[in-house]
Protein backbone atom coordinates (compact mmCIF):
# COMPACT_ATOMS: atom_id res chain seq x y z
CA UNK A 1 0.00 0.00 0.00
CA UNK A 2 1.16 3.33 -0.74
CA UNK A 3 2.19 6.04 1.82
CA UNK A 4 1.04 9.55 0.98
CA UNK A 5 2.15 12.67 2.54
CA UNK A 6 0.32 16.11 2.14
CA UNK A 7 2.35 19.21 1.57
CA UNK A 8 0.84 22.80 1.67
CA UNK A 9 1.90 26.05 -0.27
CA UNK A 10 0.65 29.55 0.51
CA UNK A 11 0.35 32.05 -2.36
CA UNK A 12 3.26 32.59 -4.65
CA UNK A 13 4.12 28.44 -5.35
CA UNK A 14 6.09 27.11 -7.32
CA UNK A 15 4.68 27.93 -10.49
CA UNK A 16 6.87 25.39 -12.77
CA UNK A 17 5.71 22.42 -10.30
CA UNK A 18 2.10 23.73 -10.52
CA UNK A 19 2.11 23.95 -14.60
CA UNK A 20 4.26 20.77 -14.58
CA UNK A 21 1.23 18.67 -12.87
CA UNK A 22 -1.31 20.33 -14.21
CA UNK A 23 -0.26 19.43 -17.51
CA UNK A 24 -0.17 15.29 -16.42
CA UNK A 25 -3.37 15.46 -15.18
CA UNK A 26 -5.08 18.12 -18.71
CA UNK A 27 -6.03 14.65 -20.88
CA UNK A 28 -7.68 12.63 -17.48
CA UNK A 29 -9.72 15.71 -16.46
CA UNK A 30 -13.59 15.85 -17.75
CA UNK A 31 -13.28 18.00 -19.86
CA UNK A 32 -9.68 17.99 -20.63
CA UNK A 33 -8.52 21.06 -18.79
CA UNK A 34 -6.95 22.90 -21.52
CA UNK A 35 -10.26 22.70 -23.62
CA UNK A 36 -11.69 25.67 -20.92
CA UNK A 37 -8.22 27.35 -20.12
CA UNK A 38 -4.96 28.29 -21.21
CA UNK A 39 -2.79 25.59 -18.57
CA UNK A 40 0.30 28.46 -18.29
CA UNK A 41 -1.62 31.54 -17.69
CA UNK A 42 -4.24 29.35 -15.23
CA UNK A 43 -0.80 27.92 -13.61
CA UNK A 44 0.24 31.46 -12.93
CA UNK A 45 -2.83 32.66 -11.70
CA UNK A 46 -3.16 29.60 -9.46
CA UNK A 47 0.51 30.31 -8.45
CA UNK A 48 -0.32 33.51 -7.56
CA UNK A 49 -3.52 33.99 -5.74
CA UNK A 50 -4.39 30.41 -4.48
CA UNK A 51 -3.04 27.85 -1.72
CA UNK A 52 -2.14 24.56 -3.43
CA UNK A 53 -2.11 21.56 -1.44
CA UNK A 54 -0.16 18.34 -2.97
CA UNK A 55 -0.49 14.58 -2.37
CA UNK A 56 2.93 12.36 -2.63
CA UNK A 57 3.88 9.46 -2.74
CA UNK A 58 7.86 8.92 -2.13
CA UNK A 59 9.10 12.12 -4.42
CA UNK A 60 5.95 12.26 -6.54
CA UNK A 61 3.23 14.08 -6.58
CA UNK A 62 0.15 12.13 -7.13
CA UNK A 63 -2.55 14.45 -6.81
CA UNK A 64 -3.43 18.15 -5.71
CA UNK A 65 -5.76 20.90 -5.30
CA UNK A 66 -5.95 24.92 -5.31
CA UNK A 67 -8.12 26.46 -3.27
CA UNK A 68 -8.72 30.38 -3.01
CA UNK A 69 -9.03 31.38 0.39
CA UNK A 70 -8.85 34.99 0.50
CA UNK A 71 -12.70 34.94 1.41
CA UNK A 72 -13.67 33.57 4.85
CA UNK A 73 -17.38 33.60 4.07
CA UNK A 74 -17.22 30.93 0.94
CA UNK A 75 -14.03 29.70 -0.65
CA UNK A 76 -13.38 28.26 -3.96
CA UNK A 77 -11.57 24.99 -4.62
CA UNK A 78 -10.77 25.68 -8.70
CA UNK A 79 -8.69 22.57 -9.19
CA UNK A 80 -8.88 19.30 -7.84
CA UNK A 81 -7.16 16.12 -9.51
CA UNK A 82 -5.51 12.71 -8.63
CA UNK A 83 -3.24 11.29 -11.46
CA UNK A 84 -5.62 7.85 -12.36
CA UNK A 85 -2.94 5.47 -11.05
CA UNK A 86 -3.54 6.25 -7.77
CA UNK A 87 -6.90 7.24 -7.63
CA UNK A 88 -9.05 4.77 -5.42
CA UNK A 89 -5.89 4.52 -3.18
CA UNK A 90 -6.97 6.88 -0.56
CA UNK A 91 -4.68 9.94 -1.96
CA UNK A 92 -7.90 11.88 -2.64
CA UNK A 93 -9.93 11.46 0.13
CA UNK A 94 -6.36 12.51 2.10
CA UNK A 95 -5.66 15.61 0.03
CA UNK A 96 -9.38 16.46 0.94
CA UNK A 97 -9.38 15.98 4.39
CA UNK A 98 -5.98 18.07 4.75
CA UNK A 99 -8.00 20.90 2.54
CA UNK A 100 -10.92 20.87 4.33
CA UNK A 101 -8.95 20.89 7.90
CA UNK A 102 -6.63 23.67 7.07
CA UNK A 103 -9.70 25.82 5.82
CA UNK A 104 -11.67 25.03 9.03
CA UNK A 105 -8.66 26.37 10.92
CA UNK A 106 -8.48 29.41 9.01
CA UNK A 107 -12.53 30.28 9.88
CA UNK A 108 -13.64 29.49 6.25
CA UNK A 109 -17.33 28.67 6.76
CA UNK A 110 -18.14 26.87 3.67
CA UNK A 111 -16.25 25.93 0.63
CA UNK A 112 -17.92 25.39 -3.41
CA UNK A 113 -16.56 23.85 -6.20
CA UNK A 114 -18.06 22.76 -9.77
CA UNK A 115 -17.80 19.50 -11.33
CA UNK A 116 -18.75 18.18 -14.44
CA UNK A 117 -22.28 15.74 -14.46
CA UNK A 118 -19.95 13.16 -16.21
CA UNK A 119 -17.47 13.08 -13.55
CA UNK A 120 -18.92 10.12 -11.62
CA UNK A 121 -15.89 9.53 -9.25
CA UNK A 122 -15.29 13.31 -8.69
CA UNK A 123 -19.08 13.23 -7.42
CA UNK A 124 -18.91 10.45 -5.26
CA UNK A 125 -15.24 11.22 -3.63
CA UNK A 126 -17.11 14.60 -2.73
CA UNK A 127 -20.15 13.48 -2.28
CA UNK A 128 -18.28 11.30 0.41
CA UNK A 129 -16.15 14.30 1.94
CA UNK A 130 -20.06 16.10 2.75
CA UNK A 131 -20.22 18.01 -0.45
CA UNK A 132 -23.85 18.79 -1.41
CA UNK A 133 -24.98 19.54 -4.81
CA UNK A 134 -26.91 22.83 -5.21
CA UNK A 135 -27.23 23.57 -8.42
CA UNK A 136 -26.75 22.88 -12.37
CA UNK A 137 -24.78 25.63 -14.96
CA UNK A 138 -24.93 23.67 -18.01
CA UNK A 139 -23.11 20.94 -17.83
CA UNK A 140 -21.25 21.60 -14.25
CA UNK A 141 -22.48 20.84 -10.77
CA UNK A 142 -22.07 23.37 -8.08
CA UNK A 143 -21.19 21.40 -4.76
CA UNK A 144 -21.00 22.88 -1.56
CA UNK A 145 -19.90 22.00 2.37
CA UNK A 146 -20.66 24.03 5.08
CA UNK A 147 -17.83 24.23 7.77
CA UNK A 148 -17.20 25.77 11.41
CA UNK A 149 -20.84 24.49 12.34
CA UNK A 150 -22.00 24.97 15.83
CA UNK A 151 -19.49 24.25 18.44
CA UNK A 152 -21.45 20.89 19.80
CA UNK A 153 -21.26 19.48 16.33
CA UNK A 154 -18.54 16.63 16.03
CA UNK A 155 -14.69 18.08 15.51
CA UNK A 156 -12.59 15.69 13.32
CA UNK A 157 -8.72 15.35 13.81
CA UNK A 158 -6.58 13.83 11.62
CA UNK A 159 -3.72 12.31 13.62
CA UNK A 160 -2.98 12.63 17.84
CA UNK A 161 -0.04 10.80 19.21
CA UNK A 162 -0.33 9.52 22.86
CA UNK A 163 3.45 9.53 24.59
CA UNK A 164 2.94 6.89 27.42
CA UNK A 165 6.42 7.71 28.21
CA UNK A 166 9.17 9.87 28.34
CA UNK A 167 11.66 6.97 29.43
CA UNK A 168 13.82 5.43 25.94
CA UNK A 169 16.30 2.51 25.87
CA UNK A 170 18.12 4.38 22.87
CA UNK A 171 19.52 8.14 23.36
CA UNK A 172 19.56 9.65 20.15
CA UNK A 173 20.87 13.17 19.66
CA UNK A 174 18.02 13.96 17.57
CA UNK A 175 15.07 12.50 19.11
CA UNK A 176 11.90 14.73 18.71
CA UNK A 177 10.30 13.90 21.91
CA UNK A 178 13.32 15.19 23.65
CA UNK A 179 13.58 11.41 25.12
CA UNK A 180 17.29 12.06 26.28
CA UNK A 181 17.06 15.66 27.09
CA UNK A 182 14.42 15.44 30.15
CA UNK A 183 15.38 15.41 33.99
CA UNK A 184 13.12 13.84 35.65
CA UNK A 185 11.00 11.43 32.43
CA UNK A 186 6.99 11.10 33.14
CA UNK A 187 5.53 7.68 32.73
CA UNK A 188 1.81 7.28 31.92
CA UNK A 189 -0.24 4.66 34.20
CA UNK A 190 -3.17 2.87 33.15
CA UNK A 191 -5.25 4.79 35.55
CA UNK A 192 -4.15 8.44 34.26
CA UNK A 193 -5.05 7.33 30.66
CA UNK A 194 -7.98 5.69 31.39
CA UNK A 195 -9.37 9.45 32.43
CA UNK A 196 -7.14 11.12 29.69
CA UNK A 197 -8.37 8.97 26.99
CA UNK A 198 -11.81 9.46 27.90
CA UNK A 199 -11.61 12.64 28.26
CA UNK A 200 -9.81 13.51 24.80
CA UNK A 201 -12.62 11.21 23.00
CA UNK A 202 -15.54 12.86 24.99
CA UNK A 203 -14.11 16.32 23.13
CA UNK A 204 -13.36 14.77 19.60
CA UNK A 205 -15.89 13.09 17.28
CA UNK A 206 -12.99 11.34 15.03
CA UNK A 207 -8.96 10.87 14.87
CA UNK A 208 -8.09 9.08 11.94
CA UNK A 209 -4.85 7.92 13.07
CA UNK A 210 -4.10 7.57 17.00
CA UNK A 211 -0.39 6.81 17.58
CA UNK A 212 1.22 5.45 20.55
CA UNK A 213 4.83 6.59 20.93
CA UNK A 214 7.22 7.69 23.59
CA UNK A 215 10.00 7.50 24.58
CA UNK A 216 9.89 3.70 24.22
CA UNK A 217 6.06 2.43 24.79
CA UNK A 218 7.38 -0.97 25.37
CA UNK A 219 8.98 0.49 29.03
CA UNK A 220 5.55 1.09 30.08
CA UNK A 221 4.83 -1.71 32.66
CA UNK A 222 0.95 -0.29 32.11
CA UNK A 223 1.33 -0.61 28.15
CA UNK A 224 -0.90 -3.72 27.83
CA UNK A 225 -3.84 -2.11 29.70
CA UNK A 226 -3.47 1.43 27.95
CA UNK A 227 -3.73 -0.22 24.65
CA UNK A 228 -7.08 -2.03 25.36
CA UNK A 229 -8.40 1.32 26.51
CA UNK A 230 -7.38 3.10 23.19
CA UNK A 231 -8.87 -0.09 21.83
CA UNK A 232 -11.95 0.36 23.27
CA UNK A 233 -12.20 3.84 21.00
CA UNK A 234 -11.74 2.65 18.16
CA UNK A 235 -15.00 3.37 16.57
CA UNK A 236 -13.48 6.81 17.04
CA UNK A 237 -10.57 6.01 15.43
CA UNK A 238 -11.39 5.70 11.65
CA UNK A 239 -8.11 4.68 9.72
CA UNK A 240 -5.69 3.16 12.39
CA UNK A 241 -3.82 2.74 16.02
CA UNK A 242 -0.24 3.20 15.07
CA UNK A 243 2.03 1.32 17.60
CA UNK A 244 6.05 2.55 17.39
CA UNK A 245 8.81 0.98 18.69
CA UNK A 246 12.35 0.87 18.50
CA UNK A 247 13.40 -3.06 17.83
CA UNK A 248 15.33 -3.28 21.78
CA UNK A 249 12.24 -4.52 23.43
CA UNK A 250 10.75 -7.73 22.30
CA UNK A 251 6.63 -8.18 23.00
CA UNK A 252 4.95 -10.23 25.31
CA UNK A 253 2.82 -13.00 23.41
CA UNK A 254 -0.41 -11.38 25.38
CA UNK A 255 1.00 -7.94 23.74
CA UNK A 256 0.80 -9.85 20.09
CA UNK A 257 -2.53 -11.51 21.16
CA UNK A 258 -4.09 -8.00 21.80
CA UNK A 259 -2.86 -6.79 18.39
CA UNK A 260 -3.68 -10.48 16.22
CA UNK A 261 -7.06 -9.51 18.21
CA UNK A 262 -7.66 -5.80 16.61
CA UNK A 263 -5.78 -6.30 13.17
CA UNK A 264 -8.90 -4.08 11.03
CA UNK A 265 -7.21 -1.20 12.89
CA UNK A 266 -3.25 -2.15 14.23
CA UNK A 267 -0.14 -0.57 12.85
CA UNK A 268 3.32 -1.51 13.94
CA UNK A 269 6.24 0.26 13.50
CA UNK A 270 9.71 -1.18 13.85
CA UNK A 271 12.03 1.05 13.77
CA UNK A 272 15.46 -0.67 13.30
CA UNK A 273 18.03 1.36 13.82
CA UNK A 274 21.06 -1.39 13.11
CA UNK A 275 22.22 -4.20 14.90
CA UNK A 276 24.42 -2.66 17.66
CA UNK A 277 21.14 -0.67 18.38
CA UNK A 278 17.54 -2.57 17.91
CA UNK A 279 19.24 -5.78 18.83
CA UNK A 280 15.67 -7.36 18.39
CA UNK A 281 13.88 -5.79 15.55
CA UNK A 282 14.61 -8.63 13.44
CA UNK A 283 13.34 -11.26 15.94
CA UNK A 284 9.99 -9.02 16.96
CA UNK A 285 9.29 -8.37 13.00
CA UNK A 286 9.57 -12.07 12.71
CA UNK A 287 7.35 -13.08 15.99
CA UNK A 288 4.79 -10.70 14.61
CA UNK A 289 4.95 -12.02 10.88
CA UNK A 290 4.47 -15.69 12.56
CA UNK A 291 1.45 -14.21 14.00
CA UNK A 292 -0.15 -13.55 10.93
CA UNK A 293 0.95 -9.49 11.56
CA UNK A 294 3.13 -9.39 8.73
CA UNK A 295 0.58 -7.16 6.60
CA UNK A 296 0.06 -5.09 9.78
CA UNK A 297 3.52 -4.35 10.51
CA UNK A 298 6.13 -1.85 8.57
CA UNK A 299 10.06 -2.44 9.84
CA UNK A 300 11.87 1.11 9.02
CA UNK A 301 15.79 0.66 8.16
CA UNK A 302 17.79 2.95 6.58
CA UNK A 303 17.24 2.06 3.37
CA UNK A 304 13.42 2.83 3.86
CA UNK A 305 13.18 5.40 6.51
CA UNK A 306 12.34 9.14 6.23
CA UNK A 307 15.76 11.40 7.51
CA UNK A 308 15.95 13.10 10.56
CA UNK A 309 15.31 16.71 11.63
CA UNK A 310 17.34 18.88 13.99
CA UNK A 311 15.37 20.45 16.69
CA UNK A 312 17.66 21.01 19.26
CA UNK A 313 18.02 24.75 18.59
CA UNK A 314 15.36 26.76 21.09
CA UNK A 315 16.97 30.32 19.73
CA UNK A 316 14.29 32.92 18.67
CA UNK A 317 14.05 32.78 14.86
CA UNK A 318 10.90 34.53 13.96
CA UNK A 319 9.78 37.53 15.76
CA UNK A 320 6.76 38.77 14.42
CA UNK A 321 3.27 37.33 14.33
CA UNK A 322 3.56 37.29 9.74
CA UNK A 323 7.05 35.65 9.83
CA UNK A 324 5.51 32.91 13.07
CA UNK A 325 2.89 32.19 10.95
CA UNK A 326 4.44 31.48 7.93
CA UNK A 327 6.79 28.86 9.60
CA UNK A 328 3.72 27.26 11.23
CA UNK A 329 2.34 27.06 7.91
CA UNK A 330 5.33 25.48 5.82
CA UNK A 331 5.25 22.68 8.84
CA UNK A 332 4.34 19.35 8.21
CA UNK A 333 3.01 19.47 11.94
CA UNK A 334 1.58 22.51 12.95
CA UNK A 335 -0.58 23.11 9.29
CA UNK A 336 -1.47 19.11 9.18
CA UNK A 337 -2.73 19.61 13.34
CA UNK A 338 -0.43 16.50 14.20
CA UNK A 339 -1.61 16.61 17.97
CA UNK A 340 0.42 14.69 20.87
CA UNK A 341 -0.65 13.90 24.57
CA UNK A 342 2.02 14.07 26.76
CA UNK A 343 2.62 11.78 29.89
CA UNK A 344 1.02 14.18 31.77
CA UNK A 345 -2.07 14.50 30.05
CA UNK A 346 -1.47 17.79 28.14
CA UNK A 347 -3.31 18.44 24.53
CA UNK A 348 -0.31 19.88 22.42
CA UNK A 349 0.63 21.61 18.77
CA UNK A 350 3.65 19.27 18.93
CA UNK A 351 6.20 17.59 20.54
CA UNK A 352 8.22 20.85 20.31
CA UNK A 353 5.79 23.17 21.78
CA UNK A 354 5.21 20.83 24.90
CA UNK A 355 9.01 20.54 25.17
CA UNK A 356 9.60 23.89 24.99
CA UNK A 357 6.83 24.86 27.35
CA UNK A 358 7.58 22.05 30.35
CA UNK A 359 11.00 23.41 30.23
CA UNK A 360 10.01 26.82 30.69
CA UNK A 361 11.95 28.42 27.28
CA UNK A 362 8.56 29.87 25.79
CA UNK A 363 5.38 30.14 28.69
CA UNK A 364 2.54 28.21 29.59
CA UNK A 365 -0.26 29.10 27.13
CA UNK A 366 -3.53 28.27 28.41
CA UNK A 367 -4.65 28.87 24.53
CA UNK A 368 -2.07 26.99 23.15
CA UNK A 369 -3.01 23.27 25.08
CA UNK A 370 -5.23 21.78 26.72
CA UNK A 371 -4.96 19.39 30.30
CA UNK A 372 -7.49 17.13 29.97
CA UNK A 373 -7.19 16.31 33.02
CA UNK A 374 -8.37 19.87 34.41
CA UNK A 375 -11.76 20.00 36.16
CA UNK A 376 -13.39 22.19 33.54
CA UNK A 377 -16.30 21.35 31.36
CA UNK A 378 -16.04 19.02 28.45
CA UNK A 379 -17.53 22.12 25.93
CA UNK A 380 -15.11 24.80 27.51
CA UNK A 381 -12.39 21.81 26.10
CA UNK A 382 -13.65 21.58 23.33
CA UNK A 383 -14.36 25.21 22.60
CA UNK A 384 -10.41 25.28 23.66
CA UNK A 385 -9.48 22.68 20.73
CA UNK A 386 -11.22 24.64 18.33
CA UNK A 387 -9.48 27.72 18.88
CA UNK A 388 -6.23 25.41 18.96
CA UNK A 389 -7.52 24.33 15.17
CA UNK A 390 -7.97 27.70 13.93
CA UNK A 391 -4.31 29.05 14.72
CA UNK A 392 -1.75 28.97 12.21
CA UNK A 393 1.24 28.61 14.64
CA UNK A 394 2.04 28.35 17.99
CA UNK A 395 4.41 30.23 20.01
CA UNK A 396 6.87 27.39 19.59
CA UNK A 397 6.72 28.15 15.86
CA UNK A 398 8.67 31.15 16.49
CA UNK A 399 11.89 29.31 18.10
CA UNK A 400 11.45 26.08 15.26
CA UNK A 401 12.64 25.62 11.92
CA UNK A 402 9.84 23.29 11.67
CA UNK A 403 9.57 19.94 9.34
CA UNK A 404 8.96 20.69 5.35
CA UNK A 405 9.99 19.15 2.20
CA UNK A 406 13.41 21.81 2.75
CA UNK A 407 14.17 21.08 5.72
CA UNK A 408 17.74 19.19 5.89
CA UNK A 409 17.35 15.82 6.59
CA UNK A 410 20.06 13.74 9.00
CA UNK A 411 20.96 9.86 9.43
CA UNK A 412 18.64 8.35 12.16
CA UNK A 413 19.50 7.19 15.73
CA UNK A 414 23.07 9.25 16.61
CA UNK A 415 23.69 8.25 20.21
CA UNK A 416 25.50 10.52 23.12
CA UNK A 417 28.15 8.70 23.83
CA UNK A 418 28.12 9.70 27.47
Amino acid sequence: MEEYRVYHKEPSADLQRLYNFLMKMDSYMVPPLSERVCIKDYAKKLSEYADIFYVQTGEIDCGHCAIYMNQKEESYISSFGVLPEYQGLGAGSLLMQNVLQNATGQGIRKISLEVHKDNKKALRLYSSMGFKSMEIEGEFIKMVKELHAPIDSQIKLLSTSLMVTERCTLRCKLCLSYAPYYASPKVMKKEKAERVLREYFNIIGTVDKFAITGGEPLTNPDIIPILKIIFSYKKQIEKEVIFITNGTIKMKQELIELFENNKDKIKIIINNYGNDLSTKAQELYKDLCNSNLGDNTILYTEGNRYGWIDCRDHSLKHETQEERDKQGMKCEFQKNKKYIISAEGGLYSCTRSYYRMVTEIIPHNKQEYIDLLEDISSEDKKKALMHMLGQKSSTSCAYCEGLSENTPKYPAAEQFTV
